[in-house]
């Protein structure tokens, strides 16, 4: 999956490709532009990428279906009223 990190000391943002389990490897090392340690985190202040399949089913590419799905049972999503599909 793709994480996404930030340095505290310099803001830097990036982001890498690990397993589940190796998501929070990057956060030991120091950053990969201002070189300083323990100033590494994951980041979660981008929202996952959501794409429309079939025009008719709205879906993620980073694997959030189940929050997207609780989502659409609350909200409308882009103002498109869900009890049309």
């Amino acid at each position: 999956m793709l994480y996404t990190y930030k340095c505290k000391a310099c803001e830097e943002i990036w982001d890498e490709t690990h397993s589940m389990d190796d998501r929070k490897i990057p956060e030991g090392l120091p950053c990969p532009k201002c070189n300083k340690e323990g100033e590494v985190y994951q980041y979660l202040g981008a929202a996952p990428k959501i794409v429309r399949e079939s025009g008719t089913r709205l879906k993620t590419d980073d694997g959030f279906k189940e929050v997207l799905s609780k989502v659409q049972e609350k909200y409308t999503i882009n103002n498109i009223d869900k009890s049309r599909y």
